[in-house]
């Protein structure tokens, strides 16, 4: 438990040396782009059109008194609603958004550390299917995540439970987050519920790894660049040390 979860944050470090040993990091730029453009997009969203979300938020406000304050916070606080909302999701896009790239950056890794067979060809239908896998499993990691999250978020109205709500959102954030990140290898070897069956086994894998990635995703350019790559690299090397492969 403890070691795959710390395998989970440090295989981070060990990106350095596998991209640059197996001559990797030209799929960071590929990568980057696709994220930095999505998160900047729906950040430009959230200051964009949060003026009119707060309007129509506070719309049923018809009273002169207080007005003038309503009109101040309304703008910002539908900013803030997007761009929570738009957090949230930041990561759901950019693993269905970059799942062809992050898929092929894995399998490259494992081809050239493990005995699985050699690419023969490029194959536009194996970049579809990289892309409905993606999005099949990540809508359904999208809708379990805000039930149990909305879940926690009605037992944090009570004072008792306020202060491990937090710690226990960002906890099932990393899980979700983690398991899109592994599923880049399970893929290749195992259908969803394969896949789902290893993560429930490594849950503490893919904390480990999730938590990395949305600690860069919350680190404006900088961290959308090389966030994805980071994380898919790493939770290949720790899903390769982990496999049950069938002869």
């Amino acid at each position: 438990m403890l070691r795959d979860l710390l395998d989970g944050v440090f295989n981070y470090f060990k990106v350095f040396k596998v991209a640059s040993e197996y001559k990797l990091w030209k799929y960071l730029f590929y990568s980057g782009l696709i994220s930095t453009f999505i998160g900047a997009c729906l950040f430009y969203s959230a200051f964009q059109y949060g003026d009119i979300f707060g309007q129509s938020i506070f719309s049923w406000y018809k009273w002169d008194f207080g007005k003038d304050l309503i009109s101040a916070i309304d703008d910002w606080v539908g900013i803030i609603i997007i761009a929570i909302f738009g957090v949230l999701i930041f990561k759901y896009i950019v693993l269905i958004v970059s799942s062809p790239i992050m898929s092929f950056l894995s399998e490259q890794y494992e081809r050239q550390t493990t005995s699985f067979p050699a690419l023969t060809s490029f194959s536009f239908l194996q970049v579809f299917q990289d892309l409905k896998r993606g999005v099949l499993l990540n809508l359904r990691n999208l809708f379990r995540e805000l039930f149990i999250v909305g879940m926690l978020m009605v037992v944090g109205i009570f004072p008792v439970f306020t202060l491990f709500v937090a710690p226990l959102i960002f906890i099932v954030q990393s899980y979700f987050a983690g398991f899109g990140n592994l599923d880049y290898f399970l893929e290749r070897h195992h259908d969803i519920n394969g896949a789902v069956s290893f993560v429930k086994r490594y849950r503490f894998l893919a904390i480990g790894n999730g938590a990395v990635f949305l600690l860069l995703l919350m680190i404006p350019v900088l961290g959308w660049f090389i966030a994805p790559f980071f994380a898919t690299l790493s939770g290949t090397i720790g899903a390769i040390s982990r496999r049950e492969l069938k002869n």
